[in-house]
């Protein structure tokens, strides 16, 4: 955390993170996946043993920052996709997403590399004509993140003693190349038991490139959506891949011995971008509408069955 008071101070509403993150990952899937991406993507974030457990812990940031990405996400999804509407309205809610992520990266420092995917997607989204961003609004989200930045450095001379200081001790925080291989064979087997929704958003990212190998070669409505996803999905796991790449280099996991509590608060801040991948899978399956709710309901019932059992073996 940046600060232990500031940290502390967070978590006296944790629940309004909570609802923030719910808020926006609804608002961003129901724009991107249609009737039933949002309550998929707001199922499968709550369900994980990971969320329910950090979420009522009343010290690190974990479930706080991982809300104000999930939140900032959803955001920026509904702020990008949303064309028919106006530019004012697709400005100020990309601007908030930004600053959701902004806070995020304010609470942990790692997560400035969440914010950093964010402002390369948008550059790219802004080059698309589908898309017709507002040029205004790029200005608004880029400046916010420069802004930010600059903040965030004058703080850290101000408190830490230099703009690149984070507070810890030096050595105390470090990553490695040489931790890649330890983090990958220990701390898997936690990731799955904690966050169960990650494999089906690995079936999604398989299925999403599959889709858009074939749109390449074919034309029509089906090429457009499948575009589109492909799109989205390449940003989405771009944050995701960023978030875990770094900490798999992180060299105070690469141990044996770990417990799942101790491995998984580092990769929280990917499961906004994990639960909207989920609800992509379940929101396309290629099903009638009411089998379609009933086979989303389930997926989502047995993955807190899932997280019920994760969190107890955590506590």
């Amino acid at each position: 955390a940046t600060t232990e008071i500031y940290t502390l101070s967070l978590h006296d509403a944790l629940p309004i993170y909570g609802a923030l993150a719910c808020a926006g990952l609804f608002a961003g899937a129901r724009r991107w996946l249609g009737r039933f991406g949002g309550a998929a993507a707001v199922g499968l974030y709550c369900s994980s043993g990971a969320a329910l457990l950090f979420a009522w812990r009343d010290y690190m940031p974990t479930f706080t920052d991982a809300s104000l990405i999930a939140a900032g996400t959803g955001a920026l999804l509904w702020a990008v996709l949303a064309t028919e509407a106006t530019a004012s309205r697709r400005t100020w809610a990309g601007l908030a997403g930004f600053i959701a992520l902004e806070a995020a990266a304010f609470t942990r420092y790692t997560d400035i590399i969440v914010l950093g995917c964010a402002v390369v997607a948008v550059l790219a989204a802004w080059r698309l004509p589908a898309v017709r961003l507002p040029r205004a609004a790029l200005g608004w989200w880029l400046g916010s993140a420069v802004v930010f930045g600059a903040g965030m450095a004058l703080f850290d001379d101000l408190v830490y003693g230099g703009p690149l200081k984070s507070g810890y001790p030096p050595g105390l925080i470090t990553f490695s190349l040489s931790a890649v291989a330890p983090n990958a064979r220990n701390v898997p087997k936690y990731l799955i038991e904690a966050m169960p929704m990650l494999v089906l958003a690995l079936a999604a990212v398989a299925w999403i490139a599959c889709r858009w190998a074939r749109a390449r070669r074919t034309g029509g409505e089906a090429a457009v959506a499948g575009r589109r996803d492909a799109a989205v999905g390449l940003a989405l796991a771009a944050s995701w891949a960023a978030a875990w790449g770094l900490y798999a280099a992180y060299t105070w996991t690469a141990h044996p011995g770990l417990t799942t509590v101790d491995a998984v608060r580092f990769y929280m801040p990917a499961a906004g971008a994990i639960a909207l991948l989920g609800a992509w899978l379940l929101a396309r399956l290629p099903l009638r509408a009411p089998l379609a709710a009933l086979t989303c309901a389930a997926v989502v019932v047995a993955m807190f069955g899932l997280g019920a059992w994760s969190y107890a073996s955590m506590r």
